[in-house]
């Protein structure tokens, strides 16, 4: 099944990954780039590391308008954050049934008070949200761990019978087996929308099938929240006070020039920034959190409400060109057991393609995802300050962004899920 593409803002670096990533599509046609001060460029010229493939480096950078983009079946928009929405809407209007996908934030966020304090402006509706391995539900943990899971391979799938082995259950939350019910209230029943015992933890990956609109996710965005959705869900985790400390490659930054981010600036130098609460992606990041937290209650309630998640984030600037190094820290919850750290992030992820945990004692750095779609994490327990460890690492433009948009492509043509992407990265 060959698919049309158009793609808004080729000249940035979002833009030029995810034209790398199509060329390599076998199903992908790239026929339409489009950019503002490149327009009327050869793409060779505006990303010369795609000039190799003549019919791609050729192509002429046109405007940026609706008319330009409209009328193929899949519409990339890699433009600044704000941008997306005026031209969306105008594209919907000419080419109501293309498949359109923002690799900016305008359509992430599902709260205008959100949209907001981080953004200002008006709120675009929100879309369905880019990120397949994203837990949607609660699941309890594994009680022990399994020799399969220790054993199993990171960033790959594994053979079924190692997957059934590890497979989370699903049955009422702990805690509601601890709270006796009043007298005059008959006792606490499973929930209902709770899934099967035979079944993998709900994901939303289920929710991009067929999509049509599709947001993104930021790429600081998904470290986090990879690293702490298997915890938060299954109450391993405390979400009312979560930590995390990234190190930044400066492309995720942008390619317009800035004095920061010049070479004498940044070589040699660490710098943090949004510090004390202002980023962007931590509205993101909790909405997520929400997403995966534990069920309310059935009323009349017989548990208390889930805490709500807050979280310390500061990303910091390094000189490296691409990638995410998220450590991310967090008290014990009330489900916690040190022996089901492992099992637990292992059900969530152990029959994923793109992302893994590794081996113990392994510990995962940006260099081993550069250039491939995976996130890698290993996870540990610290008894004398009480906090549990979790470091992530990813490629900010292909996990983080272009990666997760073609992931999340294929799935909304019915396309295998993995096409045109890879879980090997480049070395040295």
């Amino acid at each position: 099944m060959t698919f049309t593409v158009a793609l808004a803002g080729a000249s940035g670096y979002a833009g030029g990954e995810m034209l790398r990533l199509l060329a390599g599509h076998p199903e992908a046609r790239i026929k339409v780039v489009t950019g503002q001060s490149s327009a009327g460029r050869p793409l060779g010229e505006a990303q010369p590391h795609l000039g190799a493939q003549a019919c791609l480096g050729e192509l002429i950078i046109e405007p940026t308008t609706a008319n330009a983009l409209a009328g193929h079946d899949v519409i990339f928009l890699a433009l600044p954050h704000g941008q997306s929405a005026g031209i969306a809407k105008e594209i919907e209007a000419l080419s109501p049934r293309s498949v359109l996908v923002d690799l900016g934030a305008d359509h992430r966020l599902t709260s205008s008070q959100d949209w907001a304090t981080y953004y200002g402006g008006e709120h675009a509706a929100a879309w369905t949200y880019g990120m397949p391995e994203l837990l949607t539900g609660w699941f309890e943990q594994p009680r022990k761990p399994t020799e399969s899971a220790e054993a199993a391979a990171a960033c790959g799938p594994q053979r079924p019978s190692e997957q059934s082995a590890q497979l989370a259950r699903y049955p009422v939350p702990p805690q509601q087996d601890q709270v006796p019910p009043r007298q005059d209230q008959a006792p606490p029943k499973q929930h209902q929308a709770l899934p099967r015992q035979d079944q993998a933890p709900p994901k939303q990956r289920r929710a991009l099938v067929e999509a049509n609109r599709i947001a993104v996710p930021g790429c600081n965005v998904t470290a986090v929240s990879l690293a702490l959705a298997p915890g938060i869900a299954s109450g391993l985790l405390d979400p009312t006070d979560l930590v995390a400390v990234l190190a930044n490659g400066v492309s995720g930054a942008g390619r317009a020039l800035k004095s920061h981010l010049m070479a004498a600036e940044i070589l040699g130098s660490a710098s943090p920034y949004a510090v004390g609460g202002g980023h962007r992606h931590i509205p993101e990041i909790l909405q997520n959190l929400r997403l995966s937290a534990p069920p309310a209650p059935p009323a009349p309630p017989v548990l208390p409400a889930p805490p709500t998640a807050t979280i310390s984030f500061t990303p910091t600037l390094v000189p490296m060109s691409r990638g995410i190094l998220a450590t991310v820290t967090a008290r014990p919850g009330p489900a916690f057991d040190e022996s089901a750290l492992r099992p637990a992030w292992q059900a969530a992820y152990g029959d994923e393609r793109f992302v893994g945990l590794l081996p113990p004692g392994l510990w995962p750095s940006t260099g081993q995802t550069l250039g491939s779609n995976c996130a890698l994490m290993q996870l540990t327990f610290d008894p004398k300050v009480g906090r549990v460890i979790i470091v992530a690492a990813l490629d900010n433009l292909v996990k983080g962004t272009a990666g997760a948009a073609l992931q999340s492509v294929n799935l909304a043509l019915g396309l295998p899920e993995a096409t045109g992407l890879t879980q090997l990265g480049v070395a040295p």
